[in-house]
């Protein structure tokens, strides 16, 4: 029997009416949440992160056209979950996964981890969970992690960004205090995403009217979006997504505006952006003023002479920014690099998306790629 404070359930539903009394009854003590941002923001804050984390339990969470608005499903929830406990969390034994729903499909559940799978009423589902927790007290089933999800190229990829997002948070924090103010802080690790081949099975989506290839081999770190746009999500959200390839030297900047810049801007340590690669479409938008370059393949985002490797303690890597663009401001050209770095999934002829307005461009992460060769002499 459950004793009370011991245990820790999570429970995510859209559903705001869900009632837990079964659970409650039992003395756990159930974490309810209507979305799986929500879940994952409480990471280690409003449950524990520890052997009491007993059982986490999703519904499907797709409906309401939540894929096309880029929300994260249930079970790509579990996924997260599971990478960030078996990296982050104080965990031997891992939580019971658990799926409600009338509409999942068995097999899927199963290439995700779960558990525990009711297509049925709530109750049912809750005397199944406690039946499971009752009756392995030892649960050392629960001992093999069976991290579909996460093989090792996963957590060293993670690892790598994660030593970058330390990198950049002490450079943050050396900048002077009033500059500094402006960006408190400049990751929001509730939006990091692994977009390894395992956790990313499916790679072409659909944003905004436009084909959203997923960064494949790339990590994801979350990044603070300025309160403008925040206030706009639920439009922006219907945006096609985009990338941005930059050099290691420009990351900081980009971070500390919230924003990708023009060439000219001045930046926060008082310096001019120069243009990298000559503006060579500006003349066909603004008249020749400034814009803002990013592709929708990040094939063609990540390439170098965009995406600079520069050396990290795992290797060489990359960084690419991660945008959502507002549909109206997107003029499309040819690619420049001479068809050196094409993309199956893209006409050739407008794989250069150039924007004139900066209020169109939204950055929301930060992509890191290792390129699986050593640090090279001189970068």
């Amino acid at each position: 029997m459950l004793t009370e404070g011991s245990r820790h359930i999570v429970w995510v539903d859209s559903d705001p009416h869900v009632g837990a009394a079964q659970f409650e009854s039992a003395g756990a003590k159930v974490h309810l949440y209507n979305e799986t941002a929500e879940a994952l923001a409480g990471f280690g804050k409003e449950y524990p992160v520890d052997e009491k984390l007993v059982c986490i339990i999703t519904s499907m969470m797709r409906r309401g056209g939540r894929a096309e608005k880029g929300l994260l499903d249930g079970l790509g929830m579990l996924d997260t979950m599971r990478f960030r406990l078996q990296l982050d969390g104080n965990v031997s034994v891992r939580p019971i996964l658990g799926v409600i729903s009338m509409t999942a499909d068995e097999q899927e559940c199963k290439d995700h981890g779960v558990d525990v799978l009711v297509m049925g009423g709530r109750t049912q589902f809750m005397k199944k969970i406690l039946h499971v927790l009752d009756h392995d007290d030892n649960r050392s089933w629960r001992a093999d992690w069976r991290f579909a999800a996460a093989p090792q190229d996963c957590e060293r990829l993670y690892q790598s960004a994660k030593v970058l997002q330390d990198d950049l948070g002490k450079e943050h924090e050396k900048l002077p205090g009033e500059v500094r103010e402006l960006c408190p802080a400049i990751f929001n690790s509730t939006t990091n995403k692994c977009f390894c081949q395992r956790c990313e099975p499916k790679a072409v989506w659909q944003r905004g009217g436009q084909k959203y290839v997923l960064p494949v081999g790339w990590f994801r770190l979350g990044t603070e979006v300025r309160q403008e746009y925040l206030n706009r999500r639920s439009e922006i959200e219907l945006w096609p997504v985009a990338y941005h390839g930059c050099t290691r030297q420009t990351v900081l900047s980009i971070l500390m505006h919230v924003r990708v810049m023009f060439p000219g801007d001045t930046l926060i340590d008082g310096t001019v952006l120069n243009a990298a690669h000559g503006q060579v479409w500006a003349d066909r938008v603004a008249g020749g003023g400034p814009c803002i370059y990013c592709s929708p393949s990040i094939n063609y985002a990540g390439a170098p002479p965009y995406a600079k490797p520069f050396p990290t303690k795992s290797g060489e890597a990359q960084v690419v920014i991660q945008l959502r663009v507002k549909p109206s401001a997107i003029n499309k050209f040819p690619e420049t690099l001479r068809g050196k770095y094409t993309d199956k999934e893209f006409d050739s002829k407008e794989l250069e998306w150039v924007i004139n307005d900066r209020t169109a461009v939204v950055p929301y992460g930060l992509l890191v790629r290792l390129t699986g060769r050593p640090n090279q002499p001189g970068s």
